[in-house]
């Protein structure tokens, strides 16, 4: 029979992409598709990627006609209804250079689903595309694997609809039809401009890394870039907010977006990162961060609680920490593994992370290497403290920080431990040895980063 037979809309609202920073919310574009989201995940973020960034692409080259494309956003009449057509089922063939974590942890038959999905996201193909005998489970996982890894695809949708005729499957990202809709979050030639205004911003922020710098160095370089230039945004109502685009164009986005923008440029920098999504038990709110590979070991990175916006500073409470560390403060999701077959046979797929790498290494924790580490010995801590005030001073920077290496009891604030560490004895010390002189202190705690923040004379 020629007709689809068995219809049934996943509406599968992705692992990494159903976690959500705060207040986030669905863009209220009525164009979008409406997602139901699972009870324990409200807050339902649109979908966030990054563009193609310069380096050399492994997509398949855009069509020609694409710079007539309209500018506005697509009407129904402009999507495909219920038309179907083939994507040729050929291997993704990954840029040298980034590490495509997600792709590399499927099995056979996932990789030649991403395969598929890759090039028709890619061309920004409409309609229905043929994807053969394959399940239910194994769609979610490659569709889910394609956003992960692909940030720089930022129009694509969080969402698909999936469809049966016998027992072969089909999938669409742009399509109106048998009361379901799903659309790209731009045209063809919205793309276009965009891509081009990203990648001219990534190549300025590239400029930052100079030659001979570690990739920790780079990290931190690029890090730093995001809390200084990105300014959080409590709501959603802009679907950029959601993607690195938002994050490094705008200059605003929500968790999603700083760790997009984040795993962006590693991207273009070789280095190894990827996405997890999670809790943010501080503010019992949806959330996403990274988890970064740098001298062969992961580490745990969270850029957006890294930026004190409040304070217009940066701190690196979240920077290259374990496993043990952030689960003070955070809680990923569940494994892939640990759910059931029926969960992605349609209607939401719960949220959840693809075999995330343990985080237990030290040696790259920024306090290490800073050496900005305080004990419980005040002589010890002192001589620290005067270092890294002096460094600070030297450089009139507006601030600097400690991390404390032990527990901080509830009656422990930050006025008690600049009293402890004789802050203003360090302070004569360091205008005694500093041409910039420090003539103003104040002092913040946050769980065990203590900041301390200088005005100066002159």
């Amino acid at each position: 029979m020629n007709e689809l037979k068995k219809i049934f809309c996943i509406f599968a609202v992705l692992a990494l992409i159903l976690c959500g920073c705060g207040t986030e919310q669905t863009p209220s574009d009525s164009s979008l598709p409406t997602i139901e989201a699972p009870s324990s995940e409200v807050d339902t973020p649109t979908s966030s990627n990054k563009t193609p960034t310069g380096s050399s692409s492994s997509k398949k080259p855009q069509s020609g006609n694409e710079g007539s494309s309209s500018s506005k956003k697509p009407s129904s009449s402009d999507r495909a209804s219920s038309g179907t057509s083939s994507v040729v089922d050929t291997p993704f063939n990954p840029d040298a250079g980034v590490t495509y974590y997600y792709y590399e942890n499927l099995n056979a038959e996932q990789k030649r689903l991403y395969g598929i999905i890759n090039d028709m996201v890619y061309d920004m193909t409409s309609g229905m595309v043929a994807l053969g005998e394959t399940s239910a489970r194994d769609i979610s996982l490659a569709f889910n694997a394609v956003r992960t890894d692909h940030p720089e695809y930022f129009w694509m949708p969080y969402s698909y609809i999936n469809k049966i005729e016998g027992n072969k499957f089909y999938i669409a990202v742009d399509y109106e039809g048998d009361s379901s809709s799903v659309s790209y979050l731009c045209t063809k030639q919205q793309r276009n401009q965009m891509e081009s205004a990203l990648k001219s911003k990534v190549s300025q922020i590239k400029k930052l890394i100079k030659s001979g710098m570690t990739d920790y160095e780079a990290e931190l370089a690029i890090h730093d870039w995001i809390c200084e230039n990105v300014r959080y945004v409590d709501t959603g109502s802009d679907q950029m907010c959601y993607t690195a685009y938002g994050a490094i164009v705008k200059g605003q986005a929500l968790c999603e977006g700083y760790a997009r923008a984040m795993q962006l440029l590693c991207n273009e920098l070789s280095i190894p990162c990827t996405l997890v999504c999670g809790v943010s038990l501080e503010r019992q709110e949806n959330h996403m961060w990274n988890i970064i590979k740098i001298g062969g070991d992961w580490y745990q990175l969270d850029v957006t609680w890294d930026d004190d916006d409040h304070n217009n500073s940066v701190n690196h409470r979240f920077f290259n920490i374990t496993d043990s560390m952030i689960a003070n403060t955070h809680r990923a999701d569940a494994d892939f593994s640990t759910l059931d077959s029926s969960d992605f046979g349609g209607g939401t797929v719960p949220s959840y992370n693809f075999s995330l790498p343990k985080c237990t290494a030290k040696v790259y924790h920024y306090p290490n290497v800073a050496g900005c580490t305080l004990d419980k010995n005040s002589t010890v801590a002192k001589a620290t403290v005067r270092d890294v005030m002096k460094r600070a001073a030297d450089e009139k920077a507006p601030y600097c920080e400690f991390y404390l290496d032990y527990d901080v009891s509830d009656g422990v604030d930050a006025m008690a431990l600049a009293e402890k560490y004789a802050l203003q004895t360090c302070k004569n010390d360091v205008n005694s040895n500093s041409k910039h002189k420090i003539t103003g202190m104040s002092v913040g705690l946050t769980g065990r980063t203590f900041m301390v923040y200088f005005t100066y004379g002159g």
